[in-house]
């Protein structure tokens, strides 16, 4: 079967549309930024791109340029059907236009009209309510994640608010479903920076659930974990994105996005001390050699030592179009073998959620932290 090409100029959006096409088609999501992923045996590209925006249409089309063959359809997602919007798609040569919130069969039965006009299989659309709900939060979570990382870009405020909902929306999804649902759904962003946050952020939000903390508690620790990378708005995509090994000089620049990070939110103000701890320190180390400020043990709170101990992990699960992800076992075992830099009471019982990643028992949680 054919591929379902969707360009899109949010991460969020083409993840949850990505979901969404999956289900009658391959489909393989790519932002129009991205200029090396190549994708084969393309039968249809969907483009969920604001045609009001010159700068993105004009990434668009050489997005089109690279990726589309002579004949392959191309229908064009647009906010509202006004005059001006399906003159600007038919422009770039669009072969159908559909509002970009139409229901799910609306937009099935556009795609499979365009690749086989003989195929009736999107006449009905499966009943899958627990999936669509986990899509839901993520896609929530990630448009969360969106605006938040664009703001930061902008040197903009940063809406505690957004925060609080992204965050509002994994935790209600870890409280109903375990850990591998998230990861599962998560796993299909491209882009580096946004699956490494909303994996962080899953992982906080069932650590905290795991470990019994209290609503407000529980809430503290993934807002944290949502924004613990937010720095890396401000790092250059090229060093972000980079699939082989970072040279010294690099690697320099990339470790300046935690301290990036907490100068804006401590700038801004509106939000706690604990959270921009978190985006300040999450690369800390009990033994003192972690980065930016080389603290011990001692002045390390419990919500930094939390939010470390899930970006590793995350680091180690990742997936990435050069490398398969660690198994959950593999990447335990690293965690374990940083003796002397993470909490040992809180690794150990992280044991917990990696179970919930591969299916497992867990044990009762930890009386000092509940």
């Amino acid at each position: 079967m054919r591929n379902v090409l969707l360009l899109a100029d949010r991460h969020a959006d083409g993840a949850w549309l990505q979901y969404k096409i999956s289900k009658v088609r391959p489909c393989r999501f790519v932002s129009i930024h991205d200029v090396t992923t190549d994708i084969p045996d393309i039968g249809l590209i969907v483009a969920d791109v604001a045609l009001d925006n010159e700068v993105l249409v004009k990434f668009l089309r050489l997005a089109l340029e690279r990726h589309r063959a002579a004949n392959t359809p191309l229908l064009c997602l647009v906010k509202n059907k006004t005059h001006q919007t399906r003159t600007q798609a038919y422009a770039i040569g669009a072969t159908d236009v559909l509002l970009a919130d139409s229901p799910t069969p609306v937009l099935i039965r556009a795609i499979t009209k365009l690749m086989d006009p003989n195929d009736r299989s999107a006449d009905t659309v499966p009943d899958d309510s627990d999936e669509a709900f986990m899509l839901r939060s993520v896609h929530e979570a990630g448009a969360a994640l969106t605006d938040i990382m664009d703001a930061a870009g902008r040197d903009a405020a940063i809406a505690p608010d957004v925060v609080a909902a992204g965050a509002a929306s994994v935790l209600e999804a870890c409280r109903r479903f375990d850990i591998r649902a998230w990861l599962d759904i998560v796993w299909n962003y491209d882009d580096v920076t946004y699956q490494h946050c909303l994996l962080v952020t899953g992982l906080a939000a069932a650590f905290a659930i795991k470990l019994g903390f209290n609503a407000a508690d529980c809430q503290r620790l993934t807002s944290a974990a949502l924004l613990h990378d937010i720095g890396k708005a401000k790092i250059p995509v090229n060093i972000l994105n980079k699939p082989g090994r970072l040279t010294d000089d690099e690697m320099k620049i990339i470790r300046t996005h935690a301290e990036i990070g907490a100068n804006l939110l401590a700038e801004q103000g509106g939000f706690e001390d604990d959270i921009v701890s978190v985006v300040r320190h999450h690369h800390e180390h009990l033994d003192g050699a972690g980065y930016p400020d080389g603290l011990h043990a001692a002045d390390i709170p419990d919500i930094v030592r939390l939010t470390t101990i899930c970006d590793i992990y995350a680091a180690l699960i990742e997936r990435r179009s050069y490398k398969e992800p660690m198994s959950p076992d593999s990447a335990f075992a690293i965690l374990q073998d940083m003796k002397g830099k993470l909490d040992p009471d809180l690794t150990a019982f992280f044991h917990n959620v990696m179970l919930d990643c591969r299916g497992g028992e867990s044990t009762p949680p930890l009386a000092q932290y509940a």
